[in-house]
């Protein structure tokens, strides 16, 4: 899905997955993806409560955080984020944001007419809902077990990318076919570890929400930048 870079991908709390079956590459893990992802893309429009544990390389310090992700068709999204080291995200139909609370600055991206994907701190817990599968092949997709996550019986599956190189896993629940987790992992040429857990709490399809709720209107004091702000020292 996205391409992350070390600028902007948050990593989090390592989570041991109780896995009892071997890992195997098959059509059933690719099938038990396509399943959740395919229920994102159906839908109109979702509200998703995040709790995000990263941890980045040192000497940056780990970040946990909550934040209300809602996405509306067909290029309408807000991730709202009031932790320092955590920026916020949002599409407003004509542009792309992102801003960073600390230094509170905010930069300015296009926006495609209809994305099938956004830059930032997810994979497809949140682009899925825009792009479905996008380019997945069952070849990226592993089958590594079982596991409860917050009292849900899941598959675990684990998907393998490039450019850059990482690996996500997502947490499936077996009877509703939801995204309960997803764990990211990424190692960029310099040996640079980073891991994001993202525990994906209640999830609503197709609620009320309208492109002014989308609308960006930068804090006050906030400064345009044309890259990724140095924090202060």
């Amino acid at each position: 899905m996205n391409r992350h870079s070390l600028a902007t991908l948050a990593a989090g709390a390592i989570v041991t997955l109780a896995s009892t079956a071997t890992a195997r590459a098959d059509a059933k893990a690719f099938a038990l993806l396509k399943d959740a992802f395919d229920k994102l893309h159906a839908a109109q429009s979702v509200t998703m409560e995040l709790n995000i544990a990263m941890t980045p390389p040192e000497p940056a310090e780990p970040v946990v955080a909550k934040v209300r992700a809602t996405a509306l068709k067909p290029n309408f999204f807000r991730f709202d984020s009031k932790q320092p080291g955590l920026p916020s995200f949002i599409a407003d139909g004509k542009d792309y944001y992102t801003h960073w609370a600390g230094p509170n600055a905010f930069k300015k991206s296009e926006l495609a007419a209809a994305p099938t994907e956004l830059p930032g701190l997810w994979e497809g817990e949140i682009d899925a809902f825009f792009g479905g599968m996008g380019k997945l092949k069952p070849a990226d997709v592993t089958l590594v077990g079982a596991e409860v996550v917050a009292e849900v019986p899941c598959d675990v599956v684990r998907v393998k990318l490039a450019n850059p190189d990482r690996t996500i896993t997502y947490a499936i629940g077996k009877a509703d076919k939801v995204l309960r987790r997803a764990r990211i992992e990424l190692v960029d040429a310099a040996g640079l570890r980073m891991i994001q857990t993202t525990m994906i709490g209640t999830v609503k399809f197709d609620t009320d929400l309208k492109k002014s709720d989308f609308e960006f209107k930068p804090p006050a004091g906030a400064r345009e930048v044309k890259d990724e702000p140095k924090p202060r020292a």
